[in-house]
């Protein structure tokens, strides 16, 4: 080969690789139709082309549209408490659900979270964390409490409403824990199941407690020991316990608890995924009191109410 025709090749080569260069530099910055955007449109979404490397030369090209990713737990988490606020709107059902997360402290909340609503039997939680914090909770106080939480017994609480301070118990265990939002004192007088609460203040307070360790030991073995049938003969286990297995619970009922005589009260509250989450379902009627039974317990409010812990709990899962 000549030294005239070895430069030329020379020169053909180097021009070559040089076109191959810029060529990989243009595609690498076009973009084309996303398939997203349909016929003759163009997404604000660009899909980059690049160049495959040698090495992955045989590798089968991907697909311009990307996979559909599952929705992260945050979002399950929304749209389980959203669909649950939608079904109670369509039942005509007030409702607020709270949930919070004890592990990361992110709160989910969906309806009326910061809305008051009368806790009925709810409020048997905050008699005894009074009681647990006086150290007061022994002998036979310590029964009639135990029996209170699990049973549900309203002749027990209306023993120990008193002793843990009556209408100013909500303001007192507002102040100690130190939680603004909690709720407010009852109005209607003698009635310790028209004391108000806030599902987002209600599980902020089951936070507290469970990281309280003079109330919880007692407090968390009593809620997780909730038996199904109640003092008063009424089947407890709507709800959160129909919903998931292992949860700890307080559960409220009442025809006399809403600021508004004709309305139901139904609550489901409690813990679950070991006592990751805390979880408050509360909801209250709109005249619906001609349903309920003598013990106050509204049965089609209760199914409902078991319906949205089903979506909440569902989404936890």
């Amino acid at each position: 080969m000549s030294a005239r025709f070895s430069a030329r090749f020379g020169v053909v080569l180097f021009a070559s690789a040089s076109a191959a260069v810029i060529v990989g530099l243009v595609l690498q910055h076009l973009s084309v139709v996303d398939p997203v955007a349909g016929a003759g449109g163009v997404s604000s979404r660009a899909v980059a082309v690049t160049t495959a490397p040698r090495s992955a030369a045989a590798s089968p090209v991907p697909s311009a549209r990307p996979h559909s990713t599952p929705p992260s737990a945050d979002r399950r988490l929304r749209d389980g408490l959203a669909r649950a606020a939608h079904t109670a709107a369509a039942h005509d059902l007030r409702a607020g659900i709270a949930v919070l997360d004890l592990r990361s402290g992110r709160f989910y909340g969906s309806g009326q979270t910061d809305g008051l609503f009368g806790t009925g039997s709810v409020v048997k939680v905050m008699i005894a964390a009074r009681l647990l914090i006086d150290h007061e909770l022994t002998g036979a106080t310590a029964d009639l409490a135990y029996s209170m939480i699990t049973r549900s017994d309203d002749d027990a609480a209306n023993v120990l409403w008193g002793r843990a301070g009556g209408p100013s118990l909500g303001p007192w265990i507002a102040a100690h824990y130190g939680i603004a939002g909690l709720g407010a004192p009852n109005t209607r007088p003698g009635r310790w199941g028209n004391t108000h609460v806030t599902p987002r203040g209600l599980v902020q307070l089951y936070a507290k407690l469970r990281t309280d360790p003079t109330v919880w030991p007692w407090l968390g073995d009593a809620m997780r020991h909730a038996s199904r049938i109640a003092k008063d003969g009424t089947d407890q286990f709507f709800g959160i316990p129909a919903a998931i297995s292992g949860a700890a619970v307080k559960q409220g009922w009442a025809d006399g608890s809403a600021d508004n005589p004709a309305d139901a009260i139904v609550n489901t509250t409690g813990f679950v995924d070991h006592d990751r989450y805390a979880v408050a379902i509360l909801t209250e009627g709109n005249a619906n009191n001609d349903g309920s039974d003598d013990q106050g317990f509204n049965a089609d409010q209760a199914a409902v109410v078991t319906t949205m812990a089903r979506l909440v709990c569902a989404a936890i899962e």
